[in-house]
């Protein structure tokens, strides 16, 4: 019977490994046992070099590789639209290098989490500026997936718009209308905030400007 078991498993996965990403985001929110085998397997290039690439190559990055599956096995089921999983995979990623960074003392990027997690930004002790901040991050977290994530590779990783494709699975041309979509966004949000639009430059104000501030160099 084990045996039996073990291969009618070994099919399951074998097919959900020809499916597409939507496909395999519903199985996880579903809870499907080799959902989250086949996650694995398809992101862990991905979340590693993520990883790496913030971490840098003399960090032993298993450890972090580990609670970003643990964190999207954990969270997969806010996942609104499963065709948007890669990005939702790239978002609890760029979180969880946050947190290691900080962990490690150094300076870090703001983390815009959906669920507010204010106590990740990394702002002036100004409570007029981290009340703009604190603006900003919901509408942040009001973008669609996909463009919420290529926002934040764009300006707040610092990537190119091929970088940015490569992660996302996307032509580099998807992935500027992409961050660019958002960008547009953020502003006319923006500008429509009576406290936030005061942080945004008099001539074409733009929210990016805030981010880019707080990057690394």
């Amino acid at each position: 019977m084990k045996a039996r078991s073990s291969e009618a498993a070994r099919a399951a996965q074998a097919e959900l490994g020809r499916a597409s990403d939507a496909e395999l985001g519903e199985a996880l929110i579903g809870a499907h046992p080799e959902a989250f085998h086949v996650a694995w397997r398809r992101f862990l290039p991905l979340v590693r070099h993520l990883v790496r690439r913030r971490l840098g190559p003399a960090v032993e990055i298993d450890d972090a590789v580990q609670e970003v599956f643990l964190a999207l096995f954990k969270r997969v089921r806010m996942l609104r639209d499963p065709g948007a999983l890669r990005a939702f995979v790239i978002g609890i990623t760029l979180r969880t290098v946050s947190y290691e960074r900080r962990r490690a003392g150094n300076r870090t990027f703001p983390s815009w989490d959906a669920e507010g997690d204010v106590g990740a930004l990394r702002i002036s002790a100004d409570p007029a500026a981290k009340h703009a901040f604190v603006s900003l991050q919901h509408l942040v977290a009001r973008l669609r997936e996909r463009d919420r994530v290529a926002f934040m590779l764009r300006f707040v990783q610092g990537m190119d718009s091929q970088e940015i494709g490569e992660v996302l699975g996307v032509s580099a041309l998807t992935a500027r209308r992409s961050f660019s979509r958002a960008r547009q966004r953020l502003n006319l949000w923006a500008s429509r905030d009576r406290f936030l639009s005061d942080y945004l430059p008099q001539e074409g104000g733009d929210a990016a400007h805030l981010l880019e501030s707080e990057a690394d160099p």
